[in-house]
């Protein structure tokens, strides 16, 4: 963590957990929760959907949340990539090797959660521990680094995930069938998912709106 070491000791409040001792998701879940403004995270693999959905949450809530995620993500089946980008998520692939600390979220720009691998850690029944540091300066440090990362977009290095609109379906809580934005029978109580996860949920196209 080049640069930031100084600020470590200087400005931080550091907190460690230990899986043998703590649950580790709930803390980070609890802390998905208390965010007020802005959620960035920065992983090589991402694939635990409860944390997905926590973040799914906190967008509804106007959270602005983005994800950087490594490249070999963009293919993956078990990424939550796809579904959190439906959520209208900003979710960007790194392709550039480009050395920015993977293995991290930074809530509000004042505290980082440290993890030692991918955050897919927290459901394995394995000894690790999550480091949490409470310090604005750390976190602006951080945020620098990602943003850095992610102007890499521009010259093709970045690749910043983007769905279909045609790709995208929805869904009610009692119907069986999956529909297009605007069909006559969706209901104000329906959800976006897309075509392949419907299909793969067992719904039906809709025979009116033909998705």
């Amino acid at each position: 963590m080049p640069g930031i070491t100084l600020l470590f000791f200087l400005f931080s409040q550091v907190n460690i957990f230990f899986s043998s001792d703590t649950n580790i998701k709930d803390i980070v879940i609890h802390r998905i929760r208390e965010a007020k403004r802005e959620i960035i995270l920065s992983f090589n693999s991402f694939s635990d959907r409860e944390i997905a959905k926590e973040l799914s949450e906190a967008k509804e809530r106007r959270i602005k949340v983005s994800l950087l995620l490594g490249g070999r993500e963009a293919t993956s089946e078990y990424s939550v990539g796809n579904y959190l980008a439906l959520k209208n998520i900003d979710v960007y692939y790194d392709t550039s090797l480009s050395g920015f600390f993977q293995g991290l979220i930074m809530i509000d720009e004042e505290q980082t959660l440290f993890f030692p691998c991918d955050i897919n850690i927290i459901s394995a029944p394995a000894n690790f521990y999550l480091l949490e540091v409470i310090s604005p300066q750390v976190a602006k440090e951080l945020k620098g680094n990602f943003q850095r990362v992610l102007t890499e977009a521009k010259k093709e290095k970045v690749i910043k995930l983007s769905i279909r609109k045609e790709n995208i379906v929805y869904i009610t809580p009692k119907g069986k069938k999956y529909h297009r934005e605007g069909c006559r029978f969706l209901k104000k109580e329906k959800k976006s998912l897309s075509k392949k996860e419907a299909e793969e949920k067992g719904y039906k196209p809709c025979l009116v709106c033909k998705p």
